[in-house]
């Protein structure tokens, strides 16, 4: 009785929260540059531009007020890399028409000056210029093959500017030396895949990447959970759905992991209606298990484990309903039982 009542606490606390937006802008430009590679990371400069005109994005959140973190997306033929950057509020300021950053010094980190604004006509910029001589900036070799930056307001929107490789986009230079790309034909959003280390600094955290996986070009590289599909995050993780259906109705119920509290759960909320583990809500109010992409998920016991292939959203449910219901393990998505009786990610 304590679990479902967590779990309906959850649910009203989803339901009354402003929701966070993902916003695409148009890129310009984006320049990386490297003039000593594999010597002094310090010597290094990543800019980028985006432009929209006419633009229906708008700037949610105060960045002077709560602060921001950029993020940098660098893929090669190889490897990918994302680097984080934590810009504080002492650095941003109010315009007119949005908001700057300014850290000249490097006080504060790596970059450097940074812009987001949009303009009584409706024309939305964003940029920014980080530097590495605080503390170096972390991208794999160049030459490179696509990219994208991502601004996240501390407690309000995320601004991803993408740009593609071509042709999608336009590569102006690739060496080992600089990777300049820009006018892409079309907005984007861009998530990195989940990470396989980290490392963290007083200044950044730097978190490498599966080689060649990067999450949105719709194809399940190593590392990521999905890549698209049902019930697969803009950040390329699986969620394990399920819902409660009636005659022409249907309502998401993705919170519970054992049948009995969501049984209850569906009589609460939407009588007479039937618990359907590893269903989604169609637009004509039906309720029905999906296909997805297989992916292997792995049951940690304890001092043991085993794993299994699923093709489906309500083979994804089951598999963690006896998992953490029958036996008290944990299920890991995207990973295999290793030769020491542990979950390993793949």
């Amino acid at each position: 009785m304590v679990l479902r009542t967590i779990a309906f606490l959850a649910i009203v606390v989803v339901s009354i929260r402003p929701a966070s937006a993902d916003q695409a802008i148009l890129g310009h430009r984006l320049q990386v540059s490297d003039p000593k590679p594999g010597v002094d990371p310090t010597k290094r400069k990543v800019s980028f531009s985006g432009k929209e005109s006419p633009s229906p994005d708008v700037i949610v959140g105060d960045p002077s007020q709560t602060g921001a973190e950029l993020a940098f997306f660098l893929a090669t033929s190889g490897t990918g890399d994302t680097q984080d950057f934590f810009l504080p509020a002492a650095g941003w300021k109010a315009t007119r028409s949005g908001f700057v950053y300014e850290d000249t010094s490097g006080a504060y980190g790596q970059v450097r000056a940074a812009q987001l604004e949009r303009s009584s006509r409706g024309t939305f910029q964003i940029k920014a210029v980080a530097l590495g001589r605080a503390g170096g900036l972390s991208f794999p070799p160049l030459p490179a093959t696509h990219a994208c930056v991502f601004l996240t307001i501390l407690d309000g929107d995320t601004y991803h500017v993408s740009f593609p490789a071509p042709p999608a986009a336009t590569i102006k230079r690739n060496d080992t030396t600089a990777f300049v790309i820009r006018d892409p034909l079309s907005e984007g959003y861009c998530y990195p895949p989940p990470p396989t280390t980290t490392t963290t600094t007083s200044l950044h955290t730097t978190t490498t990447t599966n080689p060649n996986a990067f999450c949105g070009d719709g194809v399940r590289d190593p590392g990521e959970q999905c890549d698209g599909g049902p019930a697969c995050t803009p950040d390329c993780l699986q969620e394990i759905p399920s819902c409660c259906s009636a005659t022409n109705q249907c309502l998401d119920a993705p919170l519970f992991s054992l049948q009995f509290y969501l049984m209850q759960y569906c009589a609460s909320v939407l009588p007479g209606s039937s618990p359907m583990p590893g269903g989604i809500c169609a637009p004509d109010g039906s309720c029905a298990q999906a296909p997805i992409d297989p992916v292997p998920v792995c049951c940690q016991l304890a001092g043991s484990c085993y794993d299994q292939m699923e093709n489906s959203t309500s083979g994804l449910w089951f598999f963690q309903n006896v998992c953490r219901g029958a036996q008290g393990g944990s299920h890991v998505i995207n990973a295999v039982c290793g030769s020491g009786g542990a979950c390993v990610s793949q």
